[in-house]
């Protein structure tokens, strides 16, 4: 079983509830589609309907990058892309091991987990993305992420061991955070270079993800199909669960009425 998040700019209607199923069936040129055509394929089955900030912290990762369709702020970092010797005036080491060289700053040799940091502020409940270029990099690994608050003890971090442009998306719980990264070898051996560090605030997200659980092998929409959802016949087959209809009477007289009987009929005009 694998899963598709839908992505919705507005809210679906709240008609849509987890057990339902989702259908996609493809459009013509002009954008037109009919549902019963004998095209229409099964998805698979609703299982939750969430705004993004419901589900924001599981997607806090480079590798799972939703937030990624959000645009970002302005730098937040001073001195990150360290095109002076001047530039290490803004930033601060725990331990030995750091030196300026050529435009970057260089990690050598130095003690157990030294950290390189600078105090930026934050707004709390807002996501940032944290990012480093790293070099160079021989017989250890190197950490990024921002700490706790004022402190230098990391809020959230990852690991990283490869020449890369790495970056991490962090959601602040404090008014302010360190930006840091930290050489990971245990005896302090080992080098890296790290070069243009950033922090730049996403802005705030506002979308609908409907998370639908698909068969093994199912083939995923096109782009421009159609999407549709309907409710389960194995849950609702002889009945109406899941809608409901409601009738208003009115007497425009004065004078009294009698209602003597009400009839109703309902059915399904489509699948």
């Amino acid at each position: 079983m694998a899963t598709i998040n839908l992505k919705f700019n507005n809210k679906p209607n709240d008609s849509l509830q987890p057990g339902d199923v989702a259908f996609y069936t493809s459009t013509s040129a002009s954008n037109s589609f009919t549902v019963n055509s004998g095209t229409s394929k099964k998805l698979g089955v609703v299982r939750s309907i969430k705004h993004v900030s419901e589900i924001l912290s599981d997607e806090l990762t480079s590798s799972n990058n939703l937030l990624g369709l959000s645009a970002l702020g302005p730098e937040l970092v001073v001195d990150g892309d360290f095109n002076e010797a001047n530039a290490l005036n803004a930033w601060t080491s725990t331990h030995a091991g750091w030196t300026y060289s050529n435009d970057k700053v260089k990690y050598e040799n130095g003690t157990q987990f030294s950290k390189f940091y600078q105090q930026i502020q934050t707004d709390i409940g807002s996501v940032y993305k944290v990012q480093v270029e790293v070099s160079d990099i021989t017989n250890t690994a190197m950490n990024l992420g921002l700490s706790v608050g004022g402190s230098t003890a990391y809020y959230t971090q990852n690991t990283f061991t490869t020449n890369d442009t790495h970056f991490v998306y962090v959601l602040a719980n404090a008014t302010n955070h360190g930006v840091q990264v930290q050489n990971n070898a245990e005896n302090g051996a080992g080098s890296f270079f790290v070069d243009n560090i950033s922090v730049k605030k996403l802005s705030t997200p506002d979308y609908w993800i409907v998370n639908v659980d698909i068969p093994d092998n199912t083939a995923s929409p096109a782009a421009n199909d159609y999407i549709f959802f309907s409710k389960s016949t194995q849950a609702n087959f002889s009945g109406i669960a899941g809608y409901y209809g409601e009738i208003t009477f009115t007497n425009n007289k004065t004078s009294a009425a009698e209602l003597y009987c009400i009839n109703s009929e309902v059915f399904e005009s489509s699948k």
